[in-house]
């Protein structure tokens, strides 16, 4: 579908000299020039800015509070044998987490899935802060790394479904960027807590509760049409009376002057 859109499928069959399967395209959509879309389109476009936002901070959130809870592993009992124990506790918690993602996410469809995760996850760290029971605090970490492991995995399917075809790769690639930034910054914040005195799960949770409610923004893509260029997301913005970028408008403003 990518390669058809950026006129390159045909130079693909060509140097394999293989046949490509037909892929059910709009004829007028493909008599089009296509462009190509650099990183800057993702923040040019006004129906594109906020959702890259809301997708690098998801993003970033996920693999935050995802190491978080690793590195939050050692201080859950003071019995050094038990970090084994915990450990396959957690690892049953995430692997729950990641399958059952993929069946809620077709069942109750995206969007609600990949924002509940987050909240839930918040929630459960907002509970470890005032919990003073090893054994408690170990039943709401491993419920907050089990949606929270949810809400990673979903963050792949959900990222390219949102996008438009011509840049989807590029905004999955930008919001796995920051990603990439909350694992480097969960260790530090670790040892920071430590030299500081101050609990680090606090800050894993209030990213979690923000992540969650401004997912709630993103479109439901379940069932949905997916959009191939951008002026396909440009439309339905429109359509909903959302106000465009400013190029848009301003092309808008001359149109009505005469």
């Amino acid at each position: 579908r990518f390669l058809m859109f950026t006129d390159r499928l045909e130079g693909e069959r060509d140097e394999n000299n293989t046949s490509q399967q037909t892929i059910p395209i709009d004829s007028d959509q493909m008599d089009n020039k296509q462009k190509h879309y650099s990183v800057a389109a993702l923040f040019k476009y006004r129906s594109l800015r906020p959702l890259i936002l809301i997708s690098m901070f998801a993003w970033f959130t996920s693999s935050f509070t995802y190491y978080g809870f690793i590195f939050q592993l050692p201080g859950l009992s003071d019995d050094p044998n038990a970090i084994y124990l915990n450990g396959v506790i957690l690892g049953f918690a995430e692997a729950l987490g990641v399958i059952s993602g993929g069946y809620c996410v077709n069942r109750f469809g995206r969007k609600k899935i990949f924002s509940g995760s987050f909240i839930i996850s918040g929630v459960s760290c907002l509970f470890f802060l005032i919990s003073d029971d090893p054994t408690f605090s170990l039943i709401v970490i491993a419920i907050g790394k089990c949606f929270i492991s949810m809400a990673f995995g979903i963050a792949y399917i959900y990222t390219a479904e949102v996008f438009p075809t011509v840049i989807r790769g590029t905004a999955t690639g930008v919001s796995s960027l920051s990603a990439r930034i909350g694992g480097l910054l969960a260790p530090m914040l670790i040892v920071l807590a430590f030299e500081m005195n101050f609990n680090p799960v606090i800050f894993f949770s209030l990213t979690s509760l923000v992540a969650g409610f401004l997912t709630m923004k993103l479109p439901e893509t379940k069932g949905k049409k997916l959009c191939d260029e951008i002026e396909e997301e440009r439309s339905k913005m429109d359509s909903a009376g959302i106000e465009l970028g400013s190029q848009d408008a301003s092309m808008r403003s001359e149109q009505s002057e005469f």
